[in-house]
């Protein structure tokens, strides 16, 4: 046996990429109008699908900017709430830390005394809130309409 002869297995080995091929003039000899209306068709749905494909992303690339926009807003924001929020805050667990200690010292009276002192804090959150509402432009008619005052 020379190194010319080739063994079936070699031979199918070399043509299997043909397979294909041959598949492809198979189909398109039974039937040549549905073969080319089927790549035709393809071709056009493929175009239809990516030109779909495109729009989307690019209405998604616009409301993507958008939401980052308002996210950077958010954080500065944020920021600068923190600025007038914590120590208003810091005041409230302050006098938060002073209504527990005198509660716990008062023993037996510290539950009416706790009461006491939260019914004041609200009077006095409730005043607070309506005066800065009146300051507000329109918020004194506001508050003079529902007779906050």
């Amino acid at each position: 046996m020379s190194d010319d002869d080739l063994s079936a297995t070699e031979v199918v080995r070399r043509l299997a990429p043909l397979v294909r091929f041959v598949d492809t003039l198979t189909e398109f000899a039974r039937n040549p109008r549905r073969f080319i209306f089927g790549f035709i068709s393809t071709y056009l749905v493929a175009t239809a699908l990516g030109f779909g494909e495109y729009l989307v992303s690019s209405i998604l690339l616009v409301f993507d900017t958008v939401a980052g926009y308002f996210r950077g807003s958010a954080i500065l924001l944020v920021t600068s709430l923190q600025t007038v929020t914590t120590p208003i805050l810091g005041a409230g667990r302050v006098f938060t830390n002073a209504v527990a200690t005198t509660v716990m010292a008062a023993g037996p009276l510290g539950p009416p005394i706790g009461a006491a002192l939260t019914a004041l804090l609200l009077y006095a959150t409730y005043r607070l809130l309506i005066a800065v509402i009146g300051e507000l432009p329109l918020g004194s008619s506001l508050v003079d309409l529902l007779g906050l005052r």
